[in-house]
């Protein structure tokens, strides 16, 4: 086998490894529920979240172009028609795999969403909504009620007419603030990339406890924007969600990226929430992710800068291309 063939597989194979191994930490870390407690204000909470879902993917790429590859790349010989084994070609199979699910998976998302915009777009008019800024919303003709914010790059808010006669100009100011709020945090995105991560995880009720409790999150911290804190603003987003969710059945999205004003799902949750009289606490410093971004990027560059350490790196590497030949 050629040597470019030879690192891409190493490199497939390695990443393969990695994720499998940063799956499992994240899942174990997940079960502690130590890194996103629930007492932790909902802008904190989504951040930790979100960070924990991007690590078994992230960390391992990141650990192979940096680490692995360099000590490949520095150590193996310029030779050809070295034979791999079994192993190496099953792991570097699986991240290939995993990779072009996400590809797939990632592509065929954004072009559903896209698909849905156009359709609910044809025919629809501009609304007007106080407080708004920066945020394009469009009243549409549909048979059921929706109300959501539809989009991954340039999301917009889509209202049936049905949910905008219903409601008055200040419950419309309302709907508009929430999803302003999803806007600002850019919770589509962070949705569309979650539902699109090439790792082991993905395969697993882990990832789906993960980003439905990111979800809640989301939904608590954009109702925070509207509201800012005050109580009675909070109880009238309450009777507003009540209402709302009359009107709307449980949609669906067939896969498009959304984030719906009102949901059935985790509605009483959402709703004693905001009438609960105490708030969350202010939120911590953001020290728990950095000590660990620190202490990643400290051994990947001790690694990177010790022949010892990259020599050992590679003779495993030799070992994992050898092994069951």
């Amino acid at each position: 086998m050629s040597r470019p063939a030879m690192i891409v597989l190493v490199g497939l194979s390695a990443y393969c490894l990695l994720d499998l191994a940063l799956s499992l930490v994240v899942a174990i870390v997940w079960r502690t529920r130590a890194v996103a407690p629930t007492d932790l204000p909902p802008t904190v909470r989504a951040r930790r979240l979100l960070q924990l879902r991007l690590v078994p993917g992230a960390a391992a790429l990141l650990i192979t172009l940096l680490v692995v590859l360099p000590a490949f790349v520095t150590y193996e010989p310029p030779r050809t028609g070295e034979p791999i084994g079994p192993v190496l070609a099953l792991l570097s199979s699986l991240a290939l795999l995993q990779l072009s699910v996400a590809a797939i998976t990632a592509a065929r998302s954004a072009w559903l969403t896209r698909r849905v915009e156009r359709e609910w777009l044809r025919g629809s008019s501009a609304i007007d909504v106080l407080h708004a800024a920066g945020l394009r919303a469009f009243a549409i003709q549909a048979p059921s009620p929706i109300v959501a914010l539809v989009g991954v790059f340039t999301p917009k808010l889509i209202a049936s007419s049905s949910v905008i006669n219903a409601c008055s100009a200040e419950e419309v100011a309302c709907i508009a603030g929430h999803e302003r709020g999803h806007l600002d945090a850019r919770d589509n995105l962070k949705r569309w990339i979650m539902a699109s991560l090439p790792d082991m995880l993905r395969w697993t009720p882990v990832h789906h406890e993960i980003v439905d409790a990111w979800h809640h999150a989301a939904e608590d911290a954009a109702d925070d924007a509207t509201t800012g804190g005050d109580a009675l603003a909070r109880a009238e987003l309450a009777a507003l969600l009540l209402k709302v969710v009359r009107l709307a059945p449980a949609p669906s999205w067939n896969a498009a990226v959304v984030s719906p004003f009102v949901e059935q799902h985790g509605l009483e949750r959402r709703v004693r929430r905001l009438l609960r009289p105490e708030l969350e606490p202010p939120a911590p410093l953001a020290i728990v992710p950095l000590i660990a971004l620190a202490a990643m990027m400290s051994v990947m560059v001790a690694a990177t800068s010790s022949p010892t350490t990259l020599n050992a790196i590679f003779i495993t590497l030799e070992h994992l291309v050898s092994f069951g030949r």
